[in-house]
């Protein structure tokens, strides 16, 4: 479902894939190549919501923003029933499933919050870190290899939604 909100109406390209399942409302722009599984809520009543391109939120997340825009870029990961309302994701962030991240969050290109995570409030991830815990604290680095298949887990995502948008779904 797709809806305005205070007079603002989602802006969503062409080629992203939205579910008929999910819920959309507000100052909400949605980038190329995005998908937006069954279930998820993404609403922006206070401030912009930016899914940047070929980014994939998974079903059962929330993505609410409070006073500030939320941008999420590029090629990141947000994992099933995670509860995303923070002011910056960077670029192919891969965040687990049931994942948290708190007010005024920012993460950096490359990271990696394990499942399960609770991020607080006003925490700077750096670029390639593995965070993991309640709450979350830095467990590593991120390696080439996971590098790589975190690149891979986007490809398969949007092989993915392609065949759902062509099947009408």
């Amino acid at each position: 479902m797709i809806r305005e909100l205070f007079g603002k109406a989602p802006q969503i390209d062409s080629n992203a894939w939205v579910s008929e399942a999910a819920y959309v409302a507000g100052d909400v722009q949605i980038s190329e190549g995005a998908s937006i599984w069954p279930g998820v809520t993404i609403r922006a009543d206070t401030a912009t919501v930016y899914i940047g391109p070929n980014v994939s939120i998974q079903d059962n997340a929330v993505i609410h923003n409070g006073e500030f825009d939320l941008v999420i870029e590029k090629g990141s990961i947000i994992g099933h029933a995670s509860v995303i309302h923070c002011k910056r994701i960077g670029s192919s962030v891969f965040i687990g499933n049931n994942s948290t991240i708190l007010d005024e969050v920012e993460i950096n290109d490359e990271a990696y919050i394990h499942s399960g995570s609770v991020v607080p409030p006003s925490t700077i991830i750096p670029t390639k870190t593995e965070f993991a815990g309640v709450p979350a604290k830095e467990v590593g680095k991120v390696t080439a290899d996971l590098s790589e298949i975190l690149k891979s887990m986007v490809v398969e995502s949007q092989k993915l939604a392609e065949k759902y948008k062509k099947a009408g779904l």
